[in-house]
This record gives structure tokens, C-alpha cells and sequence, in this order.
């Protein structure tokens, strides 16, 4: 069931755009602290008022945040355990237990899957947060690699993480291909990594105690700077323009930074906490009753007995009202005619564009028979031949300026002769690239 709830909240979201807000939603800072709690800070301005109540736990470390279901996730050291729990706290639940310390988590709420540092095999792997399946990305064994601290560049699926044991930073793909060496030298304990929201700059803390940088890299050229050169800086936490930084000897506090450094805010926490604390930055939306969605842009479905759904989970505490049914009580019997019919609409405007286009291309292909062989494609361009005499149209397939959504990899080479028949001569076909497969209409040649 929560399978397809979250197949439906992510249509939703990703598909059909986002509606109004109820509100413009709170800049919420998490800190984890290995005393045994989770604090939460609202921003408001340049003030950080702590948010009640605290998440209680033992040894709490690696944090994130998953704003589908308004989950906090993070690792409890003592156990060896991954754990969640609702925003304020409560319904706390493990979500995987393991051998061997958990070095960070990092999650990609998009797709539901969850990337861990596994410290024993050295290993990084991805977990599907609705089915719980498990995927070795990396390790180890196959890579001379010893992973320590993860972010994730959502749009583009890549993974960065840094190496403390060789002071390394590195990338790869979700799925582990292109793996990549971004930096070698010049570190000496690199850690809290963290990345801007367009996937182009690299932010990452050293921390040892001889070096104290806030660090960053422009990924398109690898460029290498120092931000700033104050503390000994242990996490960040990239949002909306600015670094949220926890240093090491400031256990009262923790720091907001612009990217380039030029203005350094400092604020001070109730009470002294550990050393290695962990950051993550936010936007927290209370949906008011009846809404739900990542910014309440959403209504629950119809509950029975006027009870409202739970915005987490979007699903009625008890049962539907007559004639509805669903996980979140919102599909009827005028809703699957409304559906059918709305289907057969479209289906028949596609079918009627369809025809169109075909006995347009026909009736030219008629009318201008014996001149030159034009290519029709997405790419563009013209095959200047005569045709009486061969033409080879090579056709390059680029779906998208990304290497995990496909390289331009792919070139055919069509032939047509004199002899082609008239009207349209199409090549489909099914192409792989390493990090995705995409089917995609290669071109349509019409003899003009």
C-alpha cells in the first residue's frame, strides 16, 4: 500500500507541478547531536529559535530529511541503526539495522531511494525507501575506495562523496558508472560535503585541526578555493545561497555563511553539545487539516465520518466514505467515467493530429517526387542529393547534456537510394546508455 500511496504523491509533485501553498513555509536547521538528541531551529531573519519538541535518541549522527512524508532520518551510532520519525518527533521507527557503523545517509526523495555509508565493507548502497530492496553501489573491492561523507546531486544522479582515509573527493553515477576522482591532494581531512541546488558548485569542511577550511570547487572546471580559513569546521549544509556550518569547538553554536565567504553570522544554542554534530537545512510546510503534499498544495481524499487524512501518509484513520475507495479515499465510480473519458478524448485528438500529419507528408511526397532528399529529424539538417544518385544521412542521438541520462553515443547511418519508396521511411529503435534506457524516434525520411 505504501508502494503506490508514494507512487501517487510523486505523480503528483513531479508531474502535474506544484498548486498554491497554504504558506511559504518555515528555513528549519536540524542538528544531531552523539548526547542523544535532534534540535530543531526555525530561521527566522538572522534568529534561530529552537522548536519544540526535540527528537530524543542515543547517539544520534547523520541526518536528512525527507519532505514527502515529513520524516526526519538518521543514524543511531550505539545500534548500528538507521532510524526515522515524524516531524515532531513521534511514530520513531528503525528503518534498517546493520553489522557495522553507519558513516552518513543521503536521500533522494524524487525516486524513494536512500544512499549509506556502510563502514565495514567500505561501501556505499543505495536503499528503496518503499520496497526496502538494497543495492551495493561501490565498495571497497572494486574501487580502491574508503567512503566517508555523501551528498547527492538529484537532477543530474550523481553521488559525490569523500575519502578520508586518502583525503579524496570523488563522483560516480547513482548506478556506480563514471566514477571519477575530483580532487587527490590539497586535503587533509575532507568531510561535511555539500552542493549548491543547481549541481555546480562542491562545498566540503576539512577538518583537521591543521587546516580549518570551508572549501569549494566549480565543478565544470574544478576549480579549487578556499571560502574561509576560521575555524576548525566539522558539516555543512547547503541552502537557498548560503552554508550552514557546524565547527568542531563551538559546541553552542553553529554558522551561516554566504558562498563566497563575505558574511560570517554566528548563533548560539541553549546548550553545549558534542563535537561531531551534523547539519541539515530545509523548508517545513504545516499543511492546515485537509491538505498534504511537499507545500500543502494538495486535498485529502473523502474520509468517512469527517475525519481528516494524515498529511504524512495521506491516508484516513479509519475507512472511506460510501462510494470511494483508494488508498486516499479519492477514487469513485465518476471518477474512473470522468477518467475513461477524458482518455478517449485525448486518444482521439492524437489520432486525428496522426492522420494529419501522414496524408500531408504523402500528398508532397505525390506532388514533389524526383527533386532532393529532405531529412526530417530532431536535430535538423538536409541531405543535399539528388534522387537519382545514394544518400547517407548520419543521425547522432542526444537526449539530454548529461552522462547519466545519456551521452551522445549513438550514430546510424541511413541509406536510401533511388529506388526508396515514396512517402515516409522512419527508423525507431531502443537505445541503452550507461545510466538509463530511452527509447526515442531516430528520424523520418520523405522523398521530395
Amino acid at each position: 500500500m505504501l508502494h503506490h500511496v508514494t507512487s501517487i504523491l510523486l505523480y503528483i509533485h513531479l508531474y502535474k507541478g506544484y498548486g498554491t501553498a497554504s504558506n511559504e513555509g518555515d528555513v528549519v536547521v536540524l542538528v544531531s547531536d552523539l548526547g542523544g538528541y535532534i534540535y530543531k531551529f526555525n530561521m527566522t531573519g538572522d534568529n534561530a529559535t529552537m522548536i519544540s519538541p526535540t527528537i530524543k535518541d542515543s547517539r544520534s549522527s547523520s541526518i536528512d530529511y525527507d519532505p514527502l512524508f515529513r520524516q526526519v532520518y538518521w543514524v543511531r551510532l550505539n545500534t548500528k541503526t538507521i532510524m526515522k520519525s515524524a516531524f515532531d518527533g513521534s511514530n520513531k521507527q528503525s528503518v534498517l539495522i546493520t553489522n557495522s557503523a553507519i558513516r552518513d545517509i543521503s536521500i533522494d526523495w524524487k525516486i524513494r531511494q536512500m544512499f549509506y555509508v556502510d563502514d565495514d565493507p567500505d561501501a556505499i548502497f543505495m536503499m528503496n525507501l518503499s520496497t526496502t530492496a538494497i543495492t551495493k553501489i561501490i565498495s571497497s573491492k572494486s574501487s580502491d575506495c574508503q567512503p566517508h561523507s555523501i551528498v547527492l546531486d538529484t537532477s543530474r544522479r550523481f553521488i559525490y562523496w569523500t575519502d578520508m582515509e586518502t583525503a579524496k573527493i570523488e563522483k560516480m553515477c547513482y548506478n556506480g558508472t563514471h566514477l571519477e576522482t575530483l580532487l587527490s591532494t590539497g586535503a587533509r581531512w575532507p568531510t561535511g560535503l555539500a552542493i549548491d541546488q543547481q549541481g555546480e558548485h562542491l562545498f566540503w569542511c576539512d577538518a583537521h585541526s591543521s587546516t580549518s577550511h570551508i572549501m569549494s570547487m566549480e565543478l565544470a572546471t574544478k576549480k579549487v578555493s578556499v571560502i574561509k580559513t576560521l575555524e576548525t569546521y566539522f558539516n555543512a549544509s547547503y541552502f537557498e545561497g548560503q552554508l550552514y556550518i557546524i565547527a568542531r569547538n563551538h559546541r553552542r553554536s553553529f554558522f551561516t555563511m554566504t558562498v563566497n565567504g563575505s558574511r560570517v553570522q554566528k548563533h548560539t544554542l541553549t546548550r553545549r553539545m558534542s563535537e561531531l554534530r551534523r547539519i541539515k537545512v530545509f523548508r517545513y510546510y504545516e499543511c492546515d487539516e485537509g491538505f498534504y503534499g511537499v507545500t500543502c498544495e494538495s486535498t485529502c481524499g473523502r474520509c468517512a465520518e469527517g475525519s481528516i487524512c494524515d498529511p504524512g501518509n495521506v491516508q484516513c484513520p479509519s475507512r472511506c466514505q460510501a462510494g470511494w475507495t483508494g488508498d486516499r479515499c479519492d477514487t469513485g465510480t465518476h471518477s474512473v467515467i470522468k477518467l475513461i473519458s477524458g482518455s478517449c478524448v485525448v486518444l482521439a485528438i492524437l489520432c486525428v493530429i496522426t492522420l494529419i500529419t501522414l496524408l500531408k507528408y504523402i500528398r508532397l511526397a505525390k506532388h514533389q517526387k524526383g527533386k532532393v532528399l529532405r531529412r526530417f529529424v530532431k536535430n535538423g539538417g538536409i541531405c543535399q542529393t539528388s534522387a537519382e544518385s545514394k544518400c547517407d544521412v548520419n543521425i547522432i542521438y542526444n537526449p539530454m547534456n548529461t552522462v547519466c541520462f545519456g551521452e551522445p553515443s549513438i550514430s546510424i547511418t541511413k541509406h536510401l537510394d533511388g529506388n526508396a519508396q515514396d512517402g515516409n521511411d522512419t527508423h525507431t529503435g531502443l537505445f541503452e546508455s550507461n545510466c538509463m534506457v530511452a527509447e526515442d524516434k531516430l528520424g523520418v525520411y520523405t522523398r521530395f
